[in-house]
């Protein structure tokens, strides 16, 4: 049975979305994968790929270790 799980999930500006969880054995690859689905996630939203990026890493009875997000902003939020 696999302890740890990584979801990233995804607003484009196509309008399509996409949540892919994948899942590791130990509390120390779950976290490196989640570091690394971060930086692709920042990383999208600053390029304009993603609307909104976020990832979660959490245990298999569904606590939450750690989550993190971004947004791109919008024509509003930059005239402000």
């Amino acid at each position: 049975m696999k302890g740890y799980f990584v979801c990233r999930a995804v607003n484009r500006p196509d309008g399509t979305t996409a949540a892919p969880v994948e899942s590791r054995d130990t509390y120390e690859d779950a976290e490196a994968l989640f570091y690394t689905r971060c930086g692709q996630a920042r990383n999208a939203v600053n390029s304009g790929e993603s609307l909104s990026d976020c990832v979660v890493f959490f245990e298999a009875n569904g606590n939450i270790c750690e989550s993190k997000g971004w947004v791109a902003p919008t024509n509003q939020d930059s005239a402000e």
